[in-house]
């Protein structure tokens, strides 16, 4: 069962990233969706198997949501004056 978990938090990182992605390309209804996809890949993933699943889970779901939510909150706070 943990290793399903490993696995399902890797999909929903490719989730993330696809529709991190499509925001990039001018869709910004799925940024949304991608950060609630990262977030729960991140949660799914600690209770995953210890496997490059679940390494791939944290590290890129992390990763989409710092990228996401962190660096455009900044982005936005310091130079969008």
């Amino acid at each position: 069962m943990k290793m399903v978990l490993s696995r399902v938090s890797t999909y929903l990182f490719v989730v993330g990233l696809a529709a991190y992605f499509s925001f990039l390309f001018g869709i910004a209804n799925f940024l949304l969706i991608g950060i609630i996809a990262s977030t729960l890949g991140l949660i799914v993933a600690f209770f995953g198997e210890r496997s490059i699943y679940k390494k791939i889970g944290i590290i890129g779901n992390a990763l989409i949501i710092l990228i996401g939510i962190i660096f455009s909150i900044v982005v936005v706070a310091l130079f969008w004056k």
